[in-house]
């Protein structure tokens, strides 16, 4: 039987940019506003110095996202603490002129609603659902940033 308390999702696309245009973006985690849809940010400093985003998705509570490492033009792996805790990390690939981008979670549910809401619809398929469209608007804002500096 599927344990309720966890999603685990590996989510793929293959985007036309180059991965370090792409990691200069993952990799800094105040541009997520800008591109990641489909829930409400709040940016600030923690007591380690680091910027974090406190996010809150479409429902009850949030977590918060703080980058815990990074290898260049490859991986970006975010920490979340809140109503999900556990690990969400970016592998970029180089393909030619293009890049595979993946998406892994492996998270742990805490809170009350959601642990209900997966016995009926599954969080990983809704978690699957929602990174179409976030694949689909980082696209968007890396060609917006590629259009901005051909203009210059």
């Amino acid at each position: 039987m599927k344990n309720r308390e966890k999603i685990v999702s590996v989510d793929r696309t293959q985007l036309n940019h180059t991965p370090e245009l792409m990691y200069s973006i993952i990799s800094d985690i105040t541009t997520y506003p800008k591109w990641w849809k489909g829930a409400q940010f709040n940016s600030f400093i923690n007591n380690e110095g680091k910027t974090v985003l406190e996010v809150s998705p479409k429902g009850p509570g949030n977590f918060i996202w703080k980058i815990e490492e990074v290898v260049a033009d490859e991986k970006v792996v975010l920490s979340y603490d809140g109503i999900f805790n556990g690990t969400g990390v970016w592998q970029l690939l180089k393909t030619g002129a293009t890049t595979k981008v993946s998406y892994t979670v492996d998270l742990d549910v805490k809170h009350g609603f959601y642990k209900f809401i997966n016995k009926f619809f599954s969080l990983e398929k809704m978690h699957t659902k929602m990174m179409t469209e976030v694949f689909r608007s980082l696209d968007q804002h890396l060609n917006n940033l590629h259009r901005k500096q051909l203009v210059k």
